[in-house]
């Protein structure tokens, strides 16, 4: 009976990712849409019949995406199918909110990074190059008109945007790795709800001010700031490693800070509109990056938030 009812809703759910996979495919502005349901029907198979089978659904699902598209869109069922498996199996095991953000990131990001691959090997097309390539040409033109009308400062335009453009070629693995967390941010918060409509016993979890980073990155943190002061040469091969690692854990700690300001306002009984303007104000304001990042630094080191509550 178990194998009838796995094999039903597996061809249920197959039908509705082929459906959302038509229109994605063939109907531009509402398939942009619905790409962000594109886990659901893989999420919800692999939380009730198990990861084991969840591999045979999605190797029906990679078939039925060349039959009814191209070889080219295997990517999809690559990216969003692994990812709304990883969810689904996070919330069988009923792992916490962070352990499946940050599982499901990991997924998303192998996915993107055979996408990559994928475009280099087969088709010889290096997004990230063209990309920066385009950008260069631009102030390239920019800087042409800047030696016309002000020829003393465009020397001094030209070193600042070839020194931004390395830092961010440096900085892709991490900008990749945030960009994925984003994404699965946003899927999770879609697909989940869905999910438990559909007799999926998703946890409701609370809010924002909730989210904490396990408090063994603080020491991870500390490496990479020693490790900031052994590694000076920019040519070697540690230094963008370095470079990466600092850049992402500061994120890690203004993302703590961030979280740990809407938890000291819902503690204080703040309103959302403060919040949402205090939020905003971080953004804006050049300080409030460190601001923030030193407050999530504090957070976690001495565990401001279990202080914070015993006095409440």
């Amino acid at each position: 009976m178990n194998r009838t009812q796995m094999l039903t809703q597996g061809a249920v759910l197959l039908a509705v990712y082929t459906v959302l996979l038509l229109v994605v495919l063939n109907i531009p502005f509402l398939g942009f849409i619905l790409t962000f349901f594109l886990p659901l029907p893989f999420l919800i198979f692999t939380y009730r019949f198990g990861g084991a089978a969840s591999f045979l659904m999605f190797g029906v699902g990679c078939v039925l995406t060349v039959l009814v598209g191209t070889p080219l869109a295997l990517i999809v069922p690559i990216t969003f199918g692994l990812t709304g498996m990883m969810m689904g199996y996070a919330l069988q095991k009923k792992w916490p909110r962070m352990q499946l953000l940050l599982s499901t990131t990991v997924i998303f990001l192998i996915a993107v990074v055979i996408q990559y691959a994928t475009s280099i090997v087969f088709f010889e097309i290096n997004i990230v190059e063209e990309m920066f390539t385009t950008v260069e040409d631009s102030m390239g033109q920019v800087s042409s008109i800047l030696s016309a009308t002000s020829p003393e400062n465009a020397e001094a335009f030209e070193e600042q945007i070839a020194g931004t453009i390395d830092l961010f070629q440096q900085l892709i693995p991490t900008l990749l790795i945030i960009s994925s967390f984003v994404m699965v941010l946003i899927l999770q918060a879609i697909n989940v709800p869905l999910a438990r409509r559909m007799q999926v016993d998703a946890p409701r979890w609370s809010g924002f001010h909730d989210l904490s980073l396990p408090r063994s990155i603080i020491w991870y943190y500390l490496i990479i700031l020693v490790l900031q002061f052994v590694v000076t040469d920019p040519s070697g091969v540690l230094y963008p490693i370095v470079l990466n690692g600092l850049f992402l854990m500061q994120l890690l700690m203004f993302f703590q800070g961030l979280t740990f300001l809407h938890f000291y306002g819902k503690t204080k009984k703040w309103s959302k509109t403060i919040l949402v303007l205090l939020t905003v104000a971080v953004f804006l304001i050049p300080l409030g990056f460190f601001v923030l990042m030193l407050l999530g630094i504090i957070d976690i080191g001495f565990d401001l938030r279990s202080r914070i509550q015993k006095k409440t």
